[in-house]
């Protein structure tokens, strides 16, 4: 009889062992590893702040460890250096904000090539063996903000026609490409519409301001802004302010500069992507990789509409759609 209870409670403690490992790794599923993870963005920018909070986020959660970096101008050649020194380091995964594709791609493919995951978001690098891109439709963005400005241009002449100015980022980068194929494929539409200039401002606030400057001098009679990337609103609202302008802007992101823009009537729309998301399911993701789990070739994170009408008002998702 003895016997017999001794063996029962040992099964019972075993059941319950077997329970509580369980019950851990349900409140956790990656809680046990301390996989290190590189968030690389294409340029040290406020933009990213949501980002970084979001992987940083992730990384708790998960617990796991997380570091962001960039260089600190559109920069190429530093940004290969980055990858380089984390391929040497060995690091767990990487997060890649993609300069220029073609110059990345060798780069993401012996990362992938030595066992180490690579996921690209906000700009992709399509031909390279990265894993998925995380980030916006571009291409469905740059039709969002051509159908934002030809309703401008409907309401101020009776049908669409007009000038535009374009304020573009960083040339190289996919996703700047994109926004600017998918606007431009609206406006082709429109026989009397017409892009007059477009100027690039590498992300630089003080060049991209230049450029705003420089084409609102050269066409004054241009009926449209359109700025392709983050620094586009705020270097508009600095021109706007300083020359007493009307002209309506359809820009990008809400950085406090373009909300202000927004509220001030200076900025008319502006399309908002979801940087939060970007960092926490750039952790999510490299996890899965690690743990031998498929990854969807892209994740659309979409966009929100901002005008006057819902600045003080619009949320962005802090939930990642895409997460589990």
């Amino acid at each position: 009889m003895i016997r017999r209870n001794r063996k029962r409670w040992i099964f019972l403690g075993l059941l319950l062992v077997i329970t509580l490992i369980l019950s851990i790794g349900s409140l956790s599923t990656y809680a046990k590893d301390k996989y290190r993870f590189a968030v690389v963005y294409s340029i040290v920018h406020p933009f990213f702040a949501d980002t970084t909070k979001g992987a940083e986020d992730a990384a708790k959660e998960f617990g796991v460890q997380v570091v962001t970096m960039g260089p600190d101008t559109p920069d190429i050649s530093k940004q290969i250096t980055i990858i380089e020194g984390l391929i040497a380091q060995r690091i767990d995964g990487i997060g890649l904000g993609v300069l220029e594709p073609k110059a990345l791609t060798p780069y993401i493919n012996e990362a992938i090539k030595r066992g180490i995951p690579v996921v690209t978001f906000d700009t992709d690098a399509p031909e390279s063996d990265r894993l998925c891109f995380i980030g916006t439709n571009n291409v469905e963005a740059g039709k969002h903000a051509g159908r934002e400005v030809i309703k401008i241009l409907k309401e101020k002449y009776g049908s669409p026609k007009g000038k535009i100015c374009i304020s573009m980022g960083v040339p190289t980068q996919l996703n700047l490409i994109q926004r600017v194929d998918g606007f431009k494929e609206v406006i082709s539409k429109y026989p009397d519409v017409k892009i007059v200039d477009m100027q690039t401002g590498y992300g630089d606030p003080e060049k991209t301001t230049a450029n705003i400057e420089n084409m609102v001098t050269a066409h004054p009679d241009m009926d449209v802004l359109f700025g392709v990337d983050a620094q586009a609103g705020p270097s508009a609202v600095v021109v706007w302010k300083e020359r007493n302008l009307t002209i309506p802007v359809v820009t990008f992101d809400d950085l406090p500069d373009i909300l202000d823009g927004v509220r001030k009537g200076i900025i008319t729309v502006t399309i908002v992507q979801h940087q939060y998301n970007w960092g926490y399911l750039i952790v999510d993701s490299l996890l899965k990789a690690l743990h031998g789990k498929p990854l969807p070739v892209v994740m659309d994170t979409g966009t929100t509409r901002v005008t006057k009408e819902n600045v003080d008002t619009y949320k962005k998702p802090r939930t990642a759609r895409f997460a589990r």
